[in-house]
């Protein structure tokens, strides 16, 4: 052995001794298993050796494929997610395991679906939720907001710049301030916008609280 009976005052020393004993014996002598000589076969070899790619070479690649149906493909069965998360071959969200459950992650971090795992492969499992449109129903919410104010422009821009903010939420936050408006007069609703266009305040729950309103 190389270590046998012998002592190193350094790592340099320890590493020149062991490339020699690599040279005289470790690779060129007769393997007493393969009966072949380890360096003679590395030889043979190198003709046939790729360079290494690691699998997951991008972000994008670290998180699971979604389908362009809406669905997550996990461990053989088919997981529903709501309708608009496909956005292109490349969209891409975070899966985990937690307690009977797989959660399902935007790659920022937010929370798309919760389903109980399935119990076997090839099921598919739906939120029926996850397959509405919903899209639809926020811009007729929107149009409702809007027309609770008599600037039309300011109202064009409060309500994008919120949908903008509170892309997730913005059928609450639409809903919020229509129950809010409508215990106003419309020129309350409009001091209220412009008080919202002038400080940059563009939340439901800022005209909810009374800071907007009063």
């Amino acid at each position: 052995m190389l270590t046998l009976n012998r002592s190193y005052s350094n790592i340099d020393n320890f590493n020149k001794d062991a490339e020699s004993w690599l040279n005289r014996t470790g690779n060129a002598m007769v393997h007493n298993t393969t009966c072949k000589v380890p360096y003679q076969v590395w030889c043979s070899e190198c003709k046939d050796l790729q360079p290494y790619i690691p699998v997951t070479s991008s972000t994008l690649e670290r998180g699971h494929k979604v389908l362009s149906t809406n669905k997550l493909r996990y461990k053989g069965s088919l997981y529903s997610l709501p309708f608009g998360t496909y956005r292109g071959e490349e969209t891409r969200v975070l899966a985990q395991e937690e307690d009977g459950s797989l959660v399902i992650k935007t790659m920022d971090g937010e929370l798309l679906a919760k389903h109980l795992i399935a119990a076997g492969r090839g099921e598919n499992i739906v939120n029926n939720n996850h397959q509405r449109d919903r899209s639809a129903s926020i811009e007729k919410l929107s149009e409702q907001v809007k027309s609770r104010f008599t600037d039309k422009s300011g109202s064009e821009v409060f309500v994008a710049k919120l949908r903008e903010r509170y892309p997730r939420y913005t059928r609450d936050q639409l809903t919020v301030m229509l129950d809010c408006l409508a215990k106003y007069t419309r020129q309350d609703c409009d001091k209220a916008l412009d008080l919202c266009l002038s400080k940059g305040l563009f939340s439901a729950t800022d005209v909810m609280a009374g800071d907007v309103v009063n």
